[in-house]
């Protein structure tokens, strides 16, 4: 994985609505979260037949959308962390 990857998916979110906020117990966990927000993130653009640029238009201004994709990722982490 390229450390330097462009502003989407996990790292989009991860900036916009984090970094101000503590972050998990491990890197593990984060990195486990992080993989179910890509999972998630790419789920809701192929559901919604969205391009990358239309995906990033569409979180630019719709928190709505954010909020179900981070939904969406912390279902799928606590599902594996069962």
């Amino acid at each position: 994985n390229c450390p330097l990857k462009p502003p989407k998916g996990f790292f989009y979110w991860y900036y916009i609505r984090v970094v101000k906020e503590p972050s998990m117990s491990t890197l593990h966990h984060e990195a486990l979260y992080e993989t179910c927000f890509d999972e998630s993130w790419e789920e809701f653009m192929k559901s919604n037949k969205l391009t990358d640029e239309m995906m990033t238009e569409l979180c630019s201004f719709s928190t709505g959308t954010l909020d179900a994709i981070e939904n969406m990722a912390w279902k799928k982490f606590q599902d594996m962390c069962q």
